[in-house]
């Protein structure tokens, strides 16, 4: 039995990249939060007080813990592998910022 290739709808498979750079910069931000003073935290943070448009930005990368961070990472991999193999790297980020806000 030979090996196929992935195939997701008539693309070839390969290796997301955005979704990976994603991931990453998740990771990233979940170990550095972890080391960050509280006061730092609430400012990268969306709240109903100021309107902060770089919060909208960086609370996306901010997680409650390793079983949240968990959760949305499976979930962004899943979902940024079929965005990615559809409408290629350059729409993964809009994507995933608009089902954050929505």
């Amino acid at each position: 039995m030979a090996m196929q290739p992935i195939v997701l709808g008539r693309h070839r498979y390969q290796w997301p990249i955005a979704t990976t750079a994603l991931v990453l910069v998740s990771v990233l931000m979940f170990v550095a939060q972890q080391g960050l003073s509280p006061r730092f935290v609430q400012i990268l943070s969306v709240r109903a007080d100021r309107l902060d448009p770089m919060a909208w930005l960086t609370s996306m990368f901010m997680h409650a813990g390793a079983a949240h961070l968990a959760v949305n990472l499976l979930i962004l991999w899943i979902f940024g592998i079929f965005v990615e193999a559809r409408l290629g790297a350059n729409w993964v980020t809009p994507s995933v910022r608009i089902a954050r806000v929505a």
